[in-house]
């Protein structure tokens, strides 16, 4: 989904319309109490024009991807005096009222709903109206739509499959979309020449060609290519506005069906859970919205992860930096690079394999396996995450929080005390769990003591390959527990 039909474009059209009423917006904002009940909200302003909402505070959730149950948990939290869930295309048109132990929630379905919702509660002196549309709107238009009046897209889409007589490829074209959708593109097919002088081009297939012909003859995908047919031409599939609103429609189905069962799933076993959905969902350092796995040994590295725009928002940071943390831990110490068929040399990454796909494959909608790769559907790892981590034994974090911290000595060696805590800070570390980690390799002899002076650094390096040896102590307790689920009473090495 490109960025212009997605959750941050709508978030940023809602905030439009709050301003428009005199709130001051902000993006990602959290409520709760630290530590205990606290979820972030999309959209939130707070009243600097008291003419025009009087010292109102607002909070909206674009409701998009995850469940509207999680969206109306999520505003629960939040003392905000006014509070909206913006849901496009998905529920019954008019505006509706949930109401809660101490609070009422608005879900609403089009922009002019919310327009006219703010305008009814603030009660202003003249209605401002909604931003002006632009071209890229055409789609969100559409969602919109009078639906009575028109075939929603799966209709749609159901429709054009009997009327050409395709029926019997039904499934596979709507996973096959799925599949593309969530991974950001669809790989068709590979061609190259058959040898160095020949003019002759021979074609992998990724997907049934039969099937590539329908996606792009019924309009809802179209295909490009990239590279040269001397070193591998790719031909990959990029979904229409249509194709979009088809696998935004069935994901946001099949989540309502699901997601529940899903998460007690995971919740019987969330140390499993988190390890496999971080493997599973991260590339790099953040929440990978479109993400992909290979376990197919041993022709390609594991894993094979697509990146791609974080469409739905981030994680809250410390779970996406600890989710980012457990999937290094098991890329490097599995040493993916140099794998091959022997599962017992690759232990967790098979455990983990085999966890999704006995406990997940029949959700075969929200998880599709094909040929290798895995796809899963965003709203799905983002709600996995979410619930697991809160369930992870302490000690498994504090462990995840060392391996952190030591990874980042090197760069840490460079900064003053000051400027170190200020940086761990943002991922969840405070300066007293920094200082027993320094005090840990200060007693091995792998740092000097710590220097807290302001502008000189705060420690050095003595010993480069003593953290390193502490480091790969701490993975190995952290694949230990993802294997066998036992874990020590506390997250300490002795070397």
């Amino acid at each position: 989904m490109s960025y212009f039909y997605g959750h941050e474009y709508l978030k940023r059209i809602v905030a439009t319309i709050l301003r428009n009423y005199g709130f001051d917006v902000n993006f990602e904002c959290w409520v709760g109490t630290p530590g205990i009940t606290l979820q972030r909200v999309d959209v939130c302003g707070k009243c600097t024009e008291g003419g025009i909402c009087d010292d109102h505070t607002i909070g909206v959730e674009v409701e998009l991807t995850s469940n509207l149950q999680k969206d109306l948990r999520s505003l629960s939290t939040g003392r905000y005096t006014i509070k909206i869930v913006y849901a496009p295309a998905y529920y019954p048109s008019g505006i509706q009222t949930v109401s809660g132990e101490n609070s009422t929630t608005y879900v609403v379905h089009t922009l002019d709903e919310l327009n006219s919702l703010l305008c009814e509660l603030l009660r202003p002196k003249s209605c401002p109206g909604i931003p002006k549309i632009t071209p890229n709107d055409s789609l969100l238009k559409y969602l919109e739509s009078n639906r009575s009046t028109a075939p929603t897209p799966l209709e749609a889409f159901e429709s054009k499959i009997n009327s050409f007589g395709l029926a019997n490829y039904r499934n596979e074209v709507l996973k096959t979309l799925l599949w593309g959708y969530y991974q950001g593109e669809l790989p068709i097919s590979m061609g190259h020449y058959r040898d160095f002088y020949s003019t002759d081009i021979v074609s992998t297939w990724y997907i049934d060609e039969k099937v590539s012909d329908i996606l792009k003859q019924l309009e809802y995908a179209h295909i490009e290519a990239r590279g040269t047919y001397s070193n591998g031409r790719l031909h990959y599939g990029v979904l229409t506005p249509e194709g979009e609103t088809l696998c935004s429609v069935v994901e946001r189905n099949e989540l309502d069906k699901h997601i529940n069962g899903i998460l007690n799933t995971v919740s019987s076993d969330p140390i499993t859970s988190f390890a496999a959905f971080s493997y599973l969902c991260f590339s790099g350092g953040g929440f990978d919205s479109r993400a992909r796995i290979s376990f197919n040994f041993p022709s390609e590295p594991i894993p094979i992860i697509k990146s791609s725009p974080k469409e739905y928002g981030s994680l809250p940071a410390e779970i996406s930096i600890y989710a980012d943390t457990m999937a290094a831990c098991l890329r490097i110490s599995e040493n993916y690079e140099h794998s091959d068929a022997d599962k017992s040399k690759f232990p967790a990454i098979h455990k983990l394999y085999e966890f999704l796909m006995s406990k997940f494959a029949s959700y075969d909608y929200l998880f599709i396996h094909k040929d290798d790769i895995m796809a899963v559907s965003p709203a799905v790892c983002r709600n996995v995450l979410e619930e697991t981590y809160n369930q992870l034994p302490q000690v498994l974090k504090e462990c995840l929080k060392k391996i952190r911290t030591i990874n980042k000595l090197p760069e840490y060696s460079e900064k003053d005390y000051i400027n170190i805590v200020t940086g761990l800070i943002t991922e969840g570390i405070s300066s007293d769990q920094f200082e027993r980690i320094v005090d840990e390799l200060v007693n091995i002899g792998a740092l000097s003591g710590l220097n807290k002076k302001p502008g000189e650094h705060a420690f050095v390096i003595i010993d480069h390959e003593k953290p390193n040896n502490v480091l790969e102590a701490y993975k190995n307790k952290v694949l230990h527990s993802v294997l066998y689920g036992n874990l020590p009473n506390q997250c300490r090495v002795n070397l």
